[in-house]
């Protein structure tokens, strides 16, 4: 297979020649003559792809290595049958941080506070989301205004655009659209920036033409706005000099530029590419990413204030002065050598990390200031809590040391004391079992205060059975089942409440009553599940399963199973976080029982730990299994209670962070014990 890709996509050699031979060039470079004999093209956002490039070549698959695809024409890809990917969220967090240290640098030089402002996010996507994210752990009060997804879900905390006009600040995240009812092109023109209040600040780093730059050119000769940061711009790469030297920060569209975002979207369209060739993917994100630069900061927080502080911790891995300084040469150079200049910077860009990578110290430490480290990524000692697990390959977690508390806007789990035991509540009338038992709304609602009252740390809601042999069940009648009991659960108890489905409608509908995770026996197969879950800002349960329930069962089979497993389950991490899934959001489940033989899973639970060492935190469900019932003899599931014993301390003494059982009372208490005896070693 013949590859041709941008130079520019990292790793791509290393990671693309393990199916094909690969051929690099600059973006600009490739050209229909250069493809004419190419499998597959890999690019980013500044090479065209359309009819004129493609046409009388031997390409069958394109891949772009980017959030964005409006430099793809794909209506044209599928009428010819050429397959296609993006890397949609691949560098989401890169772009999201890169505005927090834009707003974090503009109230440093306009001498603003930025919590208790308010700021209006225009596109609440995957970088969108991110950032409203991040500006609420500020205490910032965000806005924010899609209107595809006020339409999509009903959802209220999508504003019209009017809304938002009395913002402090405003960020664009916008794809660039020209045409249609919610087109984007020139979205912020004269009459948008009349609009805004007096003094507020402008940020764009979505597409250069979503602002018209003649009218923003106009808001800040009429010095409507108080300060504007540009990353995108215009004509790229034939930048608009005159407005870089009147915006306070401009940058050459480097926002998603961070290393691990580059990483990501490669091996997003690299699995792609794989899948659409039937090929095995043979590297993974963990084989390409080093250590970091700055692993660790030792923070002195005497006499500063948390926006002070979270800015020199910024500044220690990513300095936007330094791109803005880098950027501003271009008026220096030729007239006709800029654009090469421009894109000179891009290509030649430096290392970048994002702050998951890095331990922040605050000495001494300082909650609040605790609490928005965590919420731009950082991991933390002392008195803080880390926000993402350890980056996947990179070990085994130690329990004595790790602080180890997930928290997101709607719920908390503390894994500093390990192994955490999810409750099961099947609303159903079929599961293997306890079919039956708590189909009455009421009873459901008091067996599950009841495994709260047992020590259970959260609670699994289902309205499916998902039993060997098991039918699907519409997504209406699992509405009908589920949603009165996870409403009341939710009133009458604190604990995280669990929807575990694999169909979106129900997801949303359950999150909407007060559910506050998804667990997905299919991994979040479904894309809409997984915008689901990045737009709510929910963890999620991703379970590995050979086949549906009705068929998994059927004879499985495998070559390594733990292998197989892993790999599986890391890609659809990888999908996820592609996707805007925050890692520090993402369980893994090996699926026990779920097209799997008896040797299948006890291989699993004999190895769990190299799921653990994965650096996502595991979720295991043996609970009254099958399996269970053929190594003791016990056909009951409910006579099963020792078999789960067993397995259960097993995974808890292996790290496991969860633990999905029926019976919560015995099982906390060997949680406890286990736990107890690992702590001491």
């Amino acid at each position: 297979m013949k590859i041709v890709a941008d130079a520019n996509i990292p790793f791509v050699c290393e990671c693309f020649s393990s199916v094909g031979e690969v051929e690099i060039l600059s973006g600009r470079d490739i050209t229909p003559r250069k493809i004419a004999h190419a499998d597959a093209l890999l690019v980013r956002s500044i090479t065209p792809v359309d009819g004129q490039l493609l046409q009388g070549s031997a390409v069958r698959f394109v891949g772009t290595a980017t959030i964005g695809f409006d430099h793809v024409v794909v209506d044209y890809l599928q009428r010819h049958g050429i397959g296609f990917a993006s890397a949609p969220g691949s560098n989401a967090n890169s772009a999201a941080e890169y505005i927090l240290a834009a707003l974090l640098e503009i109230g440093r030089r306009q001498h603003l506070r930025l919590e208790g402002k308010r700021i209006g996010v225009i596109g609440v996507g995957n970088v969108g989301s991110r950032v409203a994210c991040k500006c609420e752990a500020l205490g910032m009060q965000v806005l924010r205004n899609d209107p595809p997804l006020q339409r999509r879900t009903g959802d209220p905390q999508y504003v019209p655009l009017e809304a938002l006009y009395d913002c402090d600040f405003i960020t664009l995240h916008t794809p660039l659209t020209r045409e249609g009812i919610d087109k984007t092109f020139h979205l912020a023109d004269a009459g948008f920036f009349s609009a805004l209040k007096p003094g507020a600040v402008f940020l764009n780093a979505s597409r250069g033409a979503v602002t018209d730059s003649e009218a923003l050119k106009a808001a800040l000769q009429a010095e409507r706005l108080r300060a504007v940061v540009l990353d995108v711009w215009e004509h790229e790469p034939n930048i608009d000099t005159g407005l870089l030297e009147r915006v306070d920060l401009g940058t050459p569209h480097i926002a998603g530029y961070s290393f691990d975002g580059k990483v990501a979207g490669m091996i997003m369209i690299y699995r792609a590419l794989c899948e659409h060739f039937g090929l095995s993917p043979q590297r993974q994100i963990g084989d390409f990413l080093p250590e970091p630069q700055v692993p660790r900061i030792q923070l002195e927080t005497v006499g500063l204030g948390d926006e002070e502080l979270l800015a020199r911790a910024l500044d220690q891995i990513y300095s936007i002065r330094r791109d803005d300084e880098n950027l501003r040469q271009i008026v220096g150079q030729p007239a006709d050598g800029r654009g090469r200049f421009f894109d000179a910077l891009r290509k030649n860009y430096a290392v970048r990390r994002e702050s998951h990578n890095t331990t922040v110290v605050p000495d001494p430490p300082r909650e609040s200031l605790a609490r928005k480290l965590r919420g731009l990524g950082f991991h933390g000692e002392c008195g803080f809590v880390s926000a993402a697990p350890l980056r996947p390959g990179s070990g085994t977690r130690n329990p004595k040391s790790e602080a180890a508390v997930l928290q997101w806007p709607g719920g908390r789990l503390d894994f500093s004391r390990g192994c955490l035991v999810m409750g099961v509540l099947n609303v159903t009338p079929d599961s293997f079992s306890d079919g039956g038992q708590f189909l009455d709304p009421d009873r459901a609602v008091e067996h599950g205060l009841e495994m709260a009252a047992q020590g259970a740390a959260l609670l699994d809601v289902g309205g499916e059975s998902t039993r060997p042999g098991a039918p699907s069940v519409p997504a209406a009648e699992q509405i009908r089942r589920v949603i009165p009991v996870i409403g009341a659960l939710a009133e009458k108890t604190d604990i995280p409440i669990s929807i575990d489905t694999r169909h979106v409608e129900v997801a949303r509908a359950a999150l909407l009553a007060g559910a506050a995770l998804v667990n997905d026996v299919t991994a979040l197969a479904d894309g809409g599940m997984a915008e689901l879950v990045a737009q709510r800002r929910v963890p999620a349960i991703l379970m590995h399963m050979q086949g549906t329930p009705a068929t998994m069962q059927l004879e499985p089979h495998y070559d390594d199973v733990v292998t197989e497993v892993r790999d599986f389950l890391l890609a659809r991490c990888d999908r996820a976080r592609g996707l805007g899934i925050p890692p520090e959001h993402l369980f893994i489940d090996p699926g026990i029982g779920f097209g799997k033989t008896l040797e299948h899973n006890l291989l699993l639970l004999q190895n769990i730990d190299r799921l653990v060492a994965t650096g996502y935190r595991v979720l295991v469900g043996p609970s009254r299994k099958a399996f269970l019932g053929r190594i003791t003899g016990r056909e009951r599931p409910a006579e099963r209670v020792f078999g789960t014993a067993a397995t259960v301390a097993l995974c808890a003494a292996a790290g496991v962070a969860v633990v999905r059982v029926h019976d919560v009372a015995a099982m906390a208490d060997v949680v406890k014990v286990a736990q107890a005896i690992r702590q001491a070693i």
